[in-house]
């Protein structure tokens, strides 16, 4: 245990989760795996939860729940996050130097699936504990969010999600020339793409205190001829000198 974590803790904390048990079975027949976990938990979290529950249902009557389309191991690890508010998706205690990309990028995976099925689930507190975790694990690593991880987000979420504004902000706030030298635009959902660069837009206007000077910056060079600041285009100078041998 940490020196600076505390044993004990508030006794509001206590969660009381009831004698009531649900079955919850996830996964298609072949790979299904069953979870009994306490109702009362289940719908304080979950809208989809409540609903599936409630009377009106034939699974709020049986308390049974199926979810054929889910994958069993995420529910299991949102089984665990439900439980403790803990994200668990660390593959090991410490980053190893050689693997440390690889480590990171399937953490941020989970992160993300597991991210989806709490939008699926309409679990709002989960999903804003993956939010910091997101956030947690980009700060600690310093790496751009993945393609992969970005299209998993933007395939499982609608317009105006939140998870899909961080990950844009991430990289309007970061964003460096070599980044758009290397990156594979088709890796990337247009969606994404579009709204970086509005942000970019709207970054440098805020940034922007002075009109642009020195036109003379976007002159193209004449060969032969140098351009100084203040000096007029030479495309004027040119003219003028017909003029004169005229």
């Amino acid at each position: 245990m940490s020196g600076t974590e505390k044993l004990r803790v508030a006794k509001s904390l206590a969660t009381d989760l009831g004698s009531l048990y649900v079955q919850v079975v996830v996964g298609a027949a072949e790979h299904e795996r069953v979870f009994y976990i306490s109702e009362k938990l289940l719908c304080a979290r979950s809208a989809f939860f409540r609903k599936a529950l409630s009377e009106d249902w034939k699974e709020g009557q049986d308390k049974l729940v199926k979810l054929e389309e889910e994958d069993p191991e995420i529910f299991a690890l949102y089984e665990y996050l439900s439980h403790h508010n803990k994200v668990p998706v660390l593959g090991s205690s410490k980053y190893r130097p050689e693997t440390f990309e690889v480590d990171y990028r399937a953490e941020e995976l989970l992160t993300a699936k597991l991210y989806i099925l709490c939008e699926f689930l309409g679990d709002v507190i989960s999903k804003n504990l993956l939010v910091d975790a997101m956030m947690e694990g980009l700060n600690e690593t310093f790496l751009f969010p993945w393609p992969k991880t970005i299209s998993m987000i933007y395939d499982g979420t609608s317009e105006h999600n939140l998870m899909r504004k961080l990950l844009q902000d991430f990289y309007i706030l970061n964003a460096a020339p070599g980044w758009f030298v290397d990156m594979v635009v088709d890796e990337f959902p247009k969606e994404f793409l579009f709204a970086v660069c509005v942000g970019l837009v709207n970054k440098s206007y805020l940034s922007r205190s002075l009109p642009l000077k020195n036109d003379s910056q976007y002159y193209e060079k004449v060969e032969g001829e140098s351009l100084n600041i203040g000096q007029s285009s030479n495309t004027e100078k040119r003219k003028k000198k017909a003029v004169r041998n005229e």
